[in-house]
């Protein structure tokens, strides 16, 4: 399995554009986190990844995610249809129930520190 650098870098060097560029076609306001991307801050999430894939429909969404397969549709020998489904698709829902729980816990950690941030705000008000 390749890491999310990896699969930005290949992507990047088969589309030949820069990531600035990427960030543009996407339509991100901003290419911090195809930058974080890069330097190996961030993996690629599910919504960049359809992002992705919606400007690029060639682009494998499986293998934005996880590195595994084939950059391009239809270049694989056999399709995904076609290999076993269970092995397939438990891998894939494991590794995106795995970033959905980070997504979480990163989540919380944002709203524990805003309402830290509120109740010292109200408590200077009163």
């Amino acid at each position: 399995m390749k890491k999310s650098q990896e699969v930005l870098e290949g992507l990047l060097s088969y589309l030949k554009i820069s990531a600035n560029k990427l960030s543009s076609e996407i339509g991100l306001t901003a290419n911090t986190s195809i930058y974080h991307i890069k330097n190996g801050r961030n993996g690629i999430s599910p919504d960049l990844a359809n992002k992705i894939v919606d400007r690029y429909p060639e682009i494998n969404y499986i293998w934005l995610l996880t590195g595994e397969g084939e950059m391009i549709e239809g270049e694989m020998e056999q399709s995904i249809a076609s290999e076993p489904a269970p092995e397939y698709g438990m891998d894939f829902l494991i590794k995106e129930n795995q970033f959905l729980k980070q997504q979480i816990l990163n989540k919380d950690q944002e709203i524990e520190r805003l309402w830290n941030l509120f109740e010292k705000g109200s408590k200077k008000a009163v």
